[in-house]
Order: structure tokens, then C-alpha cells, then sequence
């Protein structure tokens, strides 16, 4: 079981738990360690960011620890994640 925090509106946030997502042969799964919080993130906080959809779970600037590798995946010096 993993946690998370969930934006559910403007200027409301909860913590939720959730699966363990699966991995498909070209993926890794990541313990994130640290988050980094953008101005796109304040701003779906804010109920400011129009093009935002609630519930959701904010971040993508992350520091994380490679948990699981599949088989075909590739490890680079730069891993992106979307």
C-alpha cells in the first residue's frame, strides 16, 4: 500500500492510500523520496490553474529511489517521468 496526497478541490488536500501500481516490460516502478511542489501545483491549490480537474494528485519534480526494473527496460543517467 502506498500514500499519497490528493488534491479534492481548491484549498483542500487529503491523504489517501493507494495500490501499488503494475509495471509493463519497458517500465520501472520508483519510491518517491522527495517532492517538489511547482507554480502549477500552487496555483491547482489555489483553484487558479483552469485547466485543472479535481480530484488529482499534484507533482511531478521528484527525487526517487528505482524499486522495480522490467525486463526491457533501459536505464539512462536521465530518467523522465510524465
Amino acid at each position: 500500500m502506498n500514500r499519497a496526497v490528493r488534491l479534492e478541490e481548491p484549498f483542500k488536500i487529503s491523504l489517501i492510500d493507494t495500490d501499488e501500481p503494475g509495471i509493463n516490460d519497458e517500465e520501472v516502478l520508483v519510491k518517491v523520496n522527495f517532492i517538489g511542489l511547482c507554480g502549477t501545483d500552487l496555483s491547482s491549490y489555489k483553484g487558479t490553474m483552469p485547466l485543472v480537474s479535481y480530484p488529482r494528485i499534484p507533482g511531478h519534480e521528484i527525487g526517487a529511489t528505482i524499486i522495480k526494473k522490467a525486463t526491457r527496460s533501459l536505464i539512462a543517467f536521465l530518467l523522465v517521468i510524465l
